[in-house]
């Protein structure tokens, strides 16, 4: 009977480990910051605020739905103040370092090694196209596109899951804004058991009836 007990005990155990699910959250968080005559070349910094063990592979910044161009992208920051530890290695996918008037209206990075609080940070330099010497200021380029239906930048987001998170700036009328902060989260829930809780059931149902079974014929006997 005290076998019988037992087994019965790790069949309910693994009814229940079935059904266990863990809570995974992906977030990540993004400064912008100008000041004086550098408001056509902001600072981005965006930071991993994701659960421990998920990373930041991917980002994309784009410009908007105004006649300006990302020129450029350089001074890159792997290990900014305050970052847990330096990212690995950001590669630029889209646009380029050049200053020649020619750039592209998203931004894209790949990562490796952006951890938990870990921080990234790069210069994005705004114009219009054809011509670099331009001050274009971020505050009206990235907040007030030109009204309703057109669109702000945005900011976009991958982790290591697969899983994206878009952010869009909102529109301000401060001109002296010198730092914008957004973020973004969400949490995703995953089974940490191989077997469906459904599938589970109609083999714990058959344990226990062979349990039960086997327990009638023993007090018979």
């Amino acid at each position: 009977m005290k076998k019988l007990l037992l087994a019965a005990a790790a069949a309910a155990a693994t009814l229940a480990s079935a059904g266990t699910a863990s809570a995974l959250t992906v977030g990540f968080e993004m400064v912008v910051t100008s000041t004086g005559a550098t408001t056509d070349r902001p600072l981005v910094r965006i930071q991993n605020t994701s659960t421990s063990g998920l990373t930041l592979t991917a980002f994309t910044l784009n410009i908007g739905g105004t006649n300006t161009i990302f020129d450029r992208a350089d001074t890159f920051n792997l290990n900014p103040t305050g970052s847990a530890s330096p990212v690995t290695t950001a590669l630029l996918v889209a646009g380029d370092a050049v200053n020649n008037g020619q750039g592209v209206k998203t931004l894209g990075f790949t990562f490796t090694g952006f951890d938990l609080n870990d921080l990234f940070s790069f210069r994005a330099e705004i114009d219009v196209p054809g011509t670099n010497a331009t001050n274009s200021d971020f505050r009206t380029i990235f907040f007030n596109n030109g009204g309703i239906g057109v669109a702000n930048a945005e900011a976009t987001a991958t982790f290591s899951n697969g899983q994206s998170l878009d952010v869009r700036f909102g529109s301000t009328s401060n001109s002296s804004l010198t730092t914008y902060t957004v973020s973004a989260s969400a949490t995703e829930f995953g089974e940490t058991s191989p077997v469906p809780l459904p599938a589970a059931l109609p083999l714990a149902a058959l344990g226990f009836g062979a349990l039960g079974l086997v327990a009638r014929r023993r007090a018979r006997g």
